[in-house]
């Protein structure tokens, strides 16, 4: 029994030395439950204190939620595990019916790429080998992992179910495009399928306050998207954003060696000897010599006239 709890404490402290607990940024978000209704409503998001806005220049179609932790409770109870929500996106119909809710992770470093999916392996049916062959490829090309023979999105790591109804329910690692933390956990709900979605009509103007909410403050804040700045899950050590990854900066480097050594050495030149300065001609003088042709004509014509008056006068 020593051995065993020994052996528990040992494991315990290997998975949070490599994982790390929960930033502080991200212990302060709030933990809230978001329980679906049966008609799955605008309602629902209100009243899990999730604080819905408006999402700018789409006012009658999203309401968008962020920074918590959701704990998604579904229509017959089932609690699903806790999701470290940057984002919670929601496509709203008439009347204050959600089509479709998505929930984004941070980007998640390999290491809390797998301890958030593990939560989730018991409900998905996945196997964690196929959690770690996958991770295994994202790490060794985190940026093409999911392109196979010029088809993006052929290797992914996903599971769907759904309900009695038509509610779908899907979850994915999804990538990130940020190499220090290069998947998102992704939890999307459709409910397009279910039979009060039959003939859904968009709003006209911007979504309204649902019954019982209508001193809820519906406005977008200032960072209203899923955010681009770097956002530290846990307390995990990573390099910094904006750095290359190392295969990458070590081509970065030998490129720019490489260039530096085939750039000429400039050579130096002799002083170039100043121009003799030209002495251009005054205005008077131009207007002289423009006006000399016409002085010409002038007398020429003066003497043909002459000319002839003295040809008439001799006959």
């Amino acid at each position: 029994m020593r051995r065993l709890l020994l052996t528990s404490i040992f494991t315990l402290a290997l998975l949070t030395a490599s994982y790390g607990q929960y930033s502080d940024q991200v212990n302060q978000w709030p933990k809230v439950r978001l329980q679906l209704s049966p008609e799955v409503t605008v309602n629902d998001l209100f009243a899990a204190d999730l604080h819905p806005y408006l999402r700018p220049n789409a006012e009658h179609r999203n309401l968008y939620a962020k920074h918590a932790h959701i704990t998604v409770v579904d229509r017959d109870g089932r609690a699903y595990p806790s999701i470290p929500a940057d984002i919670l996106r929601t496509e709203v119909r008439k009347p204050w019916l959600i089509a479709s809710i998505e929930i984004w992770t941070p980007p998640l470093t390999i290491n809390e790429a797998r301890a958030e999916m593990r939560k989730w392996l018991p409900i998905t049916g996945r196997s964690e080998k196929e959690l770690n062959d996958f991770l295994r490829v994202v790490e060794n090309d985190w940026l093409h992992y999911d392109v196979v023979n010029g088809f993006t999105d052929v290797v992914r790591f996903a599971d769907g179910w759904h309900e009695k109804d038509g509610l779908k329910n899907t979850l994915l690692l999804r990538k990130s495009w940020q190499w220090q933390a290069p998947l998102r956990l992704c939890f999307n709900l459709e409910t397009v399928t279910m039979p009060s979605r039959r003939s859904l009509e968009d709003y006209e103007g911007p979504i309204p306050h649902p019954p019982g909410f209508e001193d809820m403050d519906m406005k977008a804040p200032k960072d209203w998207e899923a955010d681009d700045r770097f956002i530290p899950v846990t307390t995990e050590s990573r390099p910094a954003q904006g750095t290359l990854p190392p295969k990458y900066q070590a081509m970065n480097d030998k490129a720019q060696s490489k260039a530096a050594a085939q750039m000429p050495t400039p050579a130096v030149q002799a002083p170039i000897p100043k121009k003799a300065t030209e002495t251009k001609p005054s205005k008077s003088s131009n207007e002289s010599t423009s006006s000399t042709p016409w002085v010409v004509v002038v007398v020429l014509i003066m003497a043909t006239l002459g000319l002839l008056w003295w040809l008439l006068k001799r006959r």
